[in-house]
C-alpha cells in the first residue's frame, strides 16, 4: 500500500474520530448520568473517560504533525475547550471545569 493511500486512509479515521467525539459530547446520551454515579479512586468515571476520549488526539500528531507540537497542541486545547464550552449552552448537557481539564490531559 502506497504511503499516500496510507495518509488518506488515516486522515478519514482523524474525521471519523473528531466527529465521533463531537457526537459524545453534544448528543444527549444517557450514558453521562451513570457514570456520574459511578467513583474510580478519588474521581467519577466520566472524568476519566473525557481523559481516554482525548488520548487518540495524541496518536494522530504523530501521524499528522510531527515537527509542529505546539501547533498541534493548541489545536486540541482549542477543540476541547469549544466542546465544553458548548456543552454549556445545550439545555441537556451541563458544563464542568472538571471535564475540561480532562479534556486537555487527555
Amino acid at each position: 500500500m502506497s504511503r499516500t493511500k496510507i495518509k488518506r486512509y488515516l486522515s478519514v479515521l482523524f474525521v471519523l474520530y473528531v466527529v465521533t467525539v463531537l457526537l459524545l459530547n453534544v448528543l444527549p446520551l444517557g450514558i453521562a448520568e451513570k457514570l456520574n454515579k459511578i467513583n474510580l479512586w478519588e474521581f467519577r468515571a466520566d472524568y476519566l473517560v473525557h481523559l481516554l476520549i482525548f488520548l487518540p488526539w495524541s496518536l494522530f500528531q504523530f501521524l499528522f504533525f510531527r515537527k509542529r507540537k505546539i501547533v498541534w497542541f493548541f489545536i486540541g486545547l482549542v477543540f476541547a475547550v469549544s466542546i465544553e464550552f458548548v456543552q454549556y449552552y445545550l439545555p441537556y448537557r451541563s458544563f464542568n471545569p472538571y471535564d475540561l481539564l480532562f479534556n486537555v490531559m487527555g
